[in-house]
């Protein structure tokens, strides 16, 4: 199944607020319309995956639970 990027449900796996206020400021400032689906851990994570509410993913790789 295609998506269109202006459609999609991006989920942002990231534990700290201060680089997620940057990443929404960064959509708000690129008039990225996205839906933008936030967690704070892993395991939030792969149960939004599972339940597939988002078409893409951006994980802070360093992320505690995930190394």
């Amino acid at each position: 199944m295609s998506v269109e990027s202006s459609e999609a449900v991006i989920l942002l796996v990231e534990d700290n607020p201060g680089d997620i206020r940057l990443i929404e400021e960064a959509f708000s400032d690129g008039n990225i319309g996205n839906t933008l689906n936030i967690v704070n851990d892993g395991q939030a994570a792969l149960a939004s995956s599972i339940n597939a509410e988002s078409t893409r993913m951006l994980v802070d790789r360093t992320l505690y639970c995930l190394t």
